[in-house]
């Protein structure tokens, strides 16, 4: 038998990877032989000090760690028998293991191991987010409790089980959440299990929030599978997730790939841009979301997302997003809309009314970290409108200015005293590359370009002078124009 206790352990090792301050440490040891067996029962208690092992940071003062352990050595069969293991962190969470190992590297042949946590938001703090800095899941606010448990024999981990009950997390980027989840998880390397269920009381994904809902799916092997379709409310509508399969996520080394199929039903585009802080959009989302896929870090959408805006349809294709929760995700896309009605487009972004149907495409879209890269973009009347054509003098004066161009036909004087004008067409092109967007309308002979080409008496022009503008000082003059109006000088 000994006690043996270490004071003041201290130590660094020279690439600053490894280090310990104020160590203490106390271990009480009983052993006895019978035949050729050893039987022992350790202690080891860390009441003070810190501990660094790269990325792990540990300090007793936190809440000391204990552990014990008792069981059998046999150097001849090199067994060794685990009776019971145990390691607390206090407050954190505790592991505990019975089981027995094999041959000269202790292979183990029959060994469970079971770990609890009352207080998942330590457990993520002190032991978790050290290995996760980097990922989407590296600035959490966690709680709740969670249990595990996993069993490995001579091949490796063949079984393994998740207890959560009150579980809670939320990105602190807001980019998304969980709330209240309570549920069970079984996994079987080789056998179906039983059908695993979370039942969440609701959800977020950069602000949009979801109503309660549940999750039905079977892990076996290498694959999580959707046992029936998951219904989620959101926004006034619901997103229905019909397919869902994942592969490679429980594997070491592979590389998660998944797909799935989902539709949106009545989502509310006032409540979602509402949420988001964008201006008010009316109408419904509605989409049929065929071909879902993930892989390699690229989540994209091979079906077209299609809802109703404005009285007219817009269409997005070819929607792909790099690395959807890292730090500089990459979205690109291709958008149509057809049949806009301006007076409901113009009066939500506080544009001056213009009335008229309006058709548009925005092709290579690029946003890097949700922010213009790239696109092309065509607006313009559509061919053949039969629809009233009507332009008000703030519409005119915002026009201008964001074209740094001029109105022809009236003076700036005469202009103030007509509230509206009759136009025949509006066309304004926009072609962003990096900081400059390139500009272009009607052509017209005597220079310039015709964003809005006049009809009627009293007749108005607006033309456009600038051909190349920095991308940060159109966005200026939008949010100029949103707020405040332009004025003609």
């Amino acid at each position: 038998d000994a006690d043996l206790v270490f004071d003041q352990l201290a130590y660094a090792s020279p690439d600053g990877t490894q280090a310990a301050e104020k160590i203490v440490v106390k271990a009480e040891l009983k052993g006895r032989v019978r035949k050729t067996v050893w039987r022992f029962d350790a202690m080891l208690g860390w009441p003070t000090g810190a501990l660094y092992a790269e990325p792990l940071f540990l300090d007793a003062g936190d809440g000391p760690l204990t552990a014990t352990l008792s069981g059998s050595w046999s150097p001849q069969q090199a067994r060794l028998q685990i009776d019971g293991g145990s390691l607390e962190l206090a407050g954190t969470a505790g592991v505990s293991a019975t089981g027995w190992f094999l041959g000269p590297e202790l292979s183990p042949q029959d060994l469970t191991i079971a770990m609890h946590s009352d207080d998942a938001g330590r457990l993520y703090g002190r032991l978790l987010q050290p290995f996760l800095i980097g990922t989407a899941a590296d600035d959490l606010q966690v709680a709740g409790r969670v249990g595990l448990v996993l069993h490995f024999d001579k091949q490796g981990m063949d079984q393994a089980g998740l207890e959560i009950k009150g579980l809670a997390l939320e990105d602190r980027q807001g980019r998304f959440g969980l709330d209240n989840t309570d549920g069970s998880i079984g996994w079987d390397r080789s056998k179906v299990v039983p059908v695993s269920r979370l039942a969440i009381a609701g959800a977020s994904i950069y602000r949009i929030p979801t109503g309660a809902f549940d999750i039905r799916v079977r892990f076996a092997a290498d694959r999580i599978d959707l046992v029936e379709p998951v219904v989620v409310p959101v926004l006034g509508g619901s997103i229905a997730l019909d397919r869902f399969a994942l592969s490679g996520a429980l594997i070491a080394g592979a590389r998660p790939t998944w797909q799935a199929s989902a539709s949106l039903r009545d989502v509310s585009l006032e409540q979602l841009t509402r949420t988001l802080e964008w201006p008010p959009f009316n109408g419904t989302l509605d989409a049929q979301l065929r071909e879902l896929r993930y892989a390699d870090g690229l989540f994209s959408v091979g079906g077209g997302l299609e809802f109703s805006a404005f009285g007219g349809r817009i269409e997005v294709r070819g929607l792909s997003i790099q690395d959807p929760l890292g730090t500089v995700p990459v979205l690109q896309a291709d958008a149509t809309m057809r049949g806009l009605e301006l007076e409901a487009l113009t009066e939500t972004f506080k544009f001056g009314r213009i009335e008229g149907r309006l058709d548009a495409d925005m092709q290579d879209i690029q946003l890097v970290g949700w922010q213009p890269d790239r696109f092309n973009l065509h607006l313009r009347t559509p061919p053949n409108d039969d629809s009233r054509h009507r332009i008000s003098q703030r519409a005119v004066e915002n026009l201008t200015e964001l074209g740094s161009g001029v109105p022809a036909g009236l003076s700036a004087t005469v202009l103030r005293v007509f509230d509206e004008f009759r136009y025949d067409r509006i066309d304004l092109r926009i072609l962003l590359h990096g900081s400059v967007a390139d500009l272009d309308g009607l052509a017209r002979p005597d220079g310039g370009y015709y964003l809005v080409k006049g009809s009627g008496l009293p007749r108005i022009d607006v033309i456009g002078r600038n051909r190349s503008v920095a991308w940060k000082d159109l966005v200026e003059r939008l949010q100029q124009i949103q707020v405040e109006g332009a004025q003609i000088k």
